[in-house]
């Protein structure tokens, strides 16, 4: 079963509350455009998670806008490129509710 939208805000406000408050991050921003997508800025990076009702997934991406530029990258690619992992495929990025969704394991 997809969370709806609703959910999946509520879920990303708890989730997101502590780290938006250490990184200093304003948000989130919550449009609902396409597909319902929570956002974060900071720093120069906009942290964007979004629901995919058809997948039934979420995607968490990280965006840097450079001039006409924009960077982004999802988890994995981020913890490949920081070391985390070795490969593709050993990082768990999946919940199928919000008690899985804060005990991911990137290592």
């Amino acid at each position: 079963m997809v969370p709806s939208r609703k959910v999946l805000f509520e879920e990303v406000r708890a989730i997101y509350a502590g780290a938006a408050g250490s990184l200093r991050l304003t948000g989130p921003a919550e449009t609902e455009h396409v597909l319902p997508v929570s956002t974060y800025t900071g720093s120069g990076v906009k942290y964007e998670i979004s629901l995919d009702f058809r997948e039934g997934a979420v995607e968490c991406r990280a965006n840097v806008e450079k001039e006409s530029v924009t960077l982004a990258a999802g988890i994995e690619d981020i913890a490949l490129a920081a070391g985390i992992v070795e490969r593709r495929g050993n990082v768990s990025h999946s919940a199928r509710n919000l008690k899985q969704f804060t005990n991911l394991d990137l290592s």
